[in-house]
Order: structure tokens, then C-alpha cells, then sequence
């Protein structure tokens, strides 16, 4: 008996020294339920966790991770775990965990449950860790849909590939989702959203009515880079369409964007996923560059085929009117509808559709188009449509297309104003592009690139 009593007189008083010595720097953050990835605060269905902020970070090569992704434990972790420093001790053991995710301790302690630790934060930040899943193959692709797809219903972030650039999309019908896309993009809530839609025969879940001629060009576009504005339903909040009682919709023809909507099975508000204003990514990496640590997750696609967002069309009392050129140009929209449709690209007020500011898509390094007046003092770099033309006096020069196509002119467009934005310029000066067919697009972007600086 007193060996009995003097045994669990040990245990309690190894338990109650084990709990005095636990540092200061043992918090509790708010975790998405889905991806188990960091918020910056608490959202829909968030929970806490305990995290260890003394810890190493996560080991950054490639080799410490097995084929299945867990961490292989290095040499820091084994001496941290048999440090003074860690008040688990020798009960600490590493589970299997994603490279994004950091670090999983589980500490078995007397008279308690298994207790789940996360070790690796870097710096004391706190901030959501991105994961970024790369679609290789079939298999891939559903995988990644579906881990897309249980982030968007869960009320997350998910960034992904279409055929225009790549999206940042939240669940339409969710209107907190919805206000974090605003919030992460650093966006005004005045500039509506596109939903994307995961076939045609969505649309009468979103919208009231539809024109016999937006029937038209749906049949003829979709799956496709063409974005129609309709009378909108109440399902659809006024988040979305920034109190407008008009909803721009679309159905994306990438896999990866069709896959992942409908999986989740809801319409997908998505913007570009960049920072408003700025050149939109046509990458996974520009939107890691972009927004960073702010979203649960980018599935990565690969490099998007058009390069520049999709033509949107609205339809009016006098007839289809062009809000933003695109990818379907406005002799294929003639062609289709056996009339001309007018061409409005800024908005007097409220806009009706996105990409309608006088400025966006613009670097952070000033943007001219060219003039033959201009003077050039500084550091200088050229956008080129061609490689027809010489380029005395610029530091760095883009070529859109060496030949002079304006659809590969439009796929490198974004990406080349990203390069030339990073390469420490004073002024990119960009060359106009015959305005006919995707030109007309390529020249919108440029002169709304340029903003007031024009």
C-alpha cells in the first residue's frame, strides 16, 4: 500500500513540475478545420490549437521530407526534444506531418489526453502557412480538386488555375468566405466579383433570367474565357455583385477550376488572385508572391494558356455592350450575334463588372506606353511587342512575341511585367499592339496599367 501511495504521490508531482516548467511562449491560434493551416484570426469553423514558438523551424530541403511527405527527424529536433528547453521531454514523438504544416508533437502526460502541439514557428509569426498542390497527372488533379474542395465548403481560400489567370475563389453563396477574398486582396468593396460555375446548367441557380442572345454565346463560348452580367438571384449575396442587382458568371474550361467547382458543388466567386490593382498572376508562384501567407491553399496548374482575364459582356435595353475585352474578341462576339456589341471599359459609378477601374493591373515600378517625345533618365525598361524594332537606351527589354502573335502576345503579358517589374527599374515604357482582335485586350490592360501616369 505505501508503495502504491507513494508511486502516484511520484506521478502527480512529475505532472505538476512538468506544468511549471511550460515557457511563456506556449500559445493558442485559431486553425482552419480542413488544412490545418495558421489564421490570422478566427473564422467559420476555426479551432484552437496549441503551438510551441521556440522550436526550429521546419527543415527547409527537400531531403527531410520522405516520399509521403513527413519530416525525417534531423539532429535540431532530436537535441531540442532532449533540451532543458522543452518542457515535453522524452514523451515528445514526431507524427506524420506535411512540410507545410511544420512540426507535430504529441505529449502523453500523466493524468491528461494526448495533447496536439505544433513546433516550427518561424520569427514569432503566426500567420497561415500556404500549401501549394502540384497537378501533374490525372490522379493529381483529383486529389487536388478535392482537398480544393473541402477548403471552399469548410469556408477557405483556395487560389487556382483557369485558362484566363489564375482565380482566388471562395464559396459564392458564403458571404463571410466571400468578405475574406476582399480582405485579402485588399480589395474595395464597390468592384463586384465573377462567379465561376461548373457548367452551363448552373445558371438558373444564380440568375433570374437569361436574354436569348447571352443563350447564344454561352453556347458558343462556354466552357470558355467569356463572363456574362444577368439579373441575379437572392442566393447569390451582395457581397458579390457589390449591392448590384446584377451577377457576372462564367464557366471556366480549365480541369483543374472545373474539377475543383464541381467537387465542392457551389458557385465560386473568384477574383484574380492578386493584391487589387496589380498585375494579375498567371502562375502559382506570382500568387505565392502575391499574397503570400493569406489563403489555405493554391493548386498549381502550371502557366495559364491566355494569359489576360476573360471578355465580359453585359446586356442592355439597346443591346450587348462590352464591359472588358478578352480572349473572345469583338469580331467573334459580332460574328456569333450578327451585330456589333458597343465597347464601355470604365466606369461613371458603381462598376458593373470587374477590370473596369482607370487603374489596374499596373507594377509597382511606373508604367508609360511609348511615345517618341518621351525622354528616358534612369534605369529604363522596354515592353516589346516584337523583336522587329532596336532598344537603344533601355536597360532591360520584354518581347511579348518575337513574331508578332497577338494570342502569345497575351499569354506573356502578365508574367513579363512581373519580370520587368523586379528588375529594379525607374520606368517600364511599353509598346502599343495593333488594336484588332486580342490586341484590343493587350491595349486595355497596358493603358489601364498605366493609370493617371498616362
Amino acid at each position: 500500500r505505501a508503495f502504491g501511495l507513494s508511486s502516484v504521490f511520484a506521478i502527480f508531482q512529475k505532472y505538476f513540475r512538468a506544468r511549471s516548467a511550460r515557457p511563456e511562449n506556449i500559445v493558442e491560434r485559431p486553425v482552419h478545420p480542413i488544412t490545418g493551416h495558421w489564421l490570422a484570426r478566427p473564422g467559420v469553423g476555426a479551432v484552437m490549437e496549441k503551438f510551441v514558438a521556440g522550436a526550429p523551424p521546419p527543415p527547409e530541403s527537400a531531403d527531410d521530407y520522405d516520399e509521403r511527405g513527413r519530416v525525417r527527424l534531423a539532429a535540431e529536433y532530436r537535441d531540442w526534444l532532449a533540451s532543458g528547453d522543452n518542457w515535453l521531454g522524452d514523451r515528445a514523438t514526431i507524427t506524420s506531418a506535411k512540410r507545410a504544416d511544420g512540426v507535430r508533437l504529441i505529449a502523453p502526460l500523466p493524468g491528461t489526453w494526448l495533447l496536439g502541439l505544433r513546433a516550427g514557428v518561424r520569427s514569432g509569426s503566426y500567420g497561415p502557412v500556404i500549401m501549394r498542390l502540384a497537378i501533374t497527372d490525372e490522379p493529381s488533379l483529383k486529389s487536388a480538386a478535392a482537398r480544393g474542395a473541402e477548403v471552399l465548403r469548410a469556408g477557405g481560400l483556395v487560389a487556382f488555375p483557369t485558362e484566363t489567370v489564375y482565380g482566388l475563389g471562395a464559396d459564392a453563396t458564403n458571404a463571410t468566405a466571400v468578405a475574406r477574398v476582399f480582405e485579402v486582396k485588399e480589395r474595395p468593396h464597390f468592384d463586384p466579383l465573377i462567379v465561376h460555375l461548373g457548367a452551363a446548367d448552373w445558371l438558373e441557380r444564380c440568375v433570374e433570367s437569361v436574354p436569348a442572345e447571352a443563350r447564344r454565346l454561352a453556347e458558343k463560348f462556354w466552357p470558355g474565357p467569356l463572363t456574362l452580367v444577368l439579373p441575379k438571384r437572392a442566393v447569390i449575396p451582395d457581397i458579390v455583385t457589390a449591392g448590384l442587382p446584377t451577377v457576372a458568371v462564367r464557366v471556366p474550361a480549365h480541369p483543374v477550376a472545373h474539377a475543383m467547382i464541381e467537387a465542392a458543388g457551389v458557385p465560386v466567386a473568384a477574383p484574380s488572385a492578386n493584391r487589387f490593382g496589380r498585375i494579375s498572376p498567371t502562375t502559382a508562384r506570382a500568387v505565392e508572391e502575391e499574397l503570400g501567407q493569406r489563403i489555405e491553399l493554391v493548386l498549381d496548374g502550371g502557366p495559364t494558356r491566355h494569359g489576360v482575364e476573360s471578355t465580359i459582356v453585359a446586356f442592355e435595353k439597346d443591346g450587348p455592350r462590352v464591359l472588358r475585352p478578352g480572349p473572345v474578341t469583338l469580331e467573334q462576339l459580332r460574328e456569333c450575334l450578327g451585330c456589333e456589341a458597343r465597347f464601355t471599359t470604365r466606369a461613371s459609378g458603381t462598376p458593373a463588372s470587374p477590370g473596369m477601374m482607370e487603374s489596374h493591373y499596373a507594377p509597382r515600378t511606373p508604367l508609360l506606353l511609348m511615345d517618341p517625345k518621351l525622354t528616358l533618365v534612369g534605369r529604363v525598361g522596354l515592353l516589346a511587342f516584337s523583336e522587329t524594332r532596336a532598344a537603344p537606351g533601355f536597360a532591360v527589354m520584354e518581347t511579348l512575341s518575337a513574331s508578332g502573335d497577338l494570342r502569345e502576345a497575351a499569354a506573356n503579358l502578365f508574367a513579363a511585367l512581373r519580370r520587368l517589374d523586379a528588375a529594379g527599374l525607374d520606368l517600364i515604357v511599353a509598346e502599343p499592339v495593333p488594336e484588332q482582335g486580342l490586341g484590343v485586350a493587350i491595349m486595355d490592360r497596358l493603358r489601364k496599367a498605366a493609370g493617371s501616369r498616362r
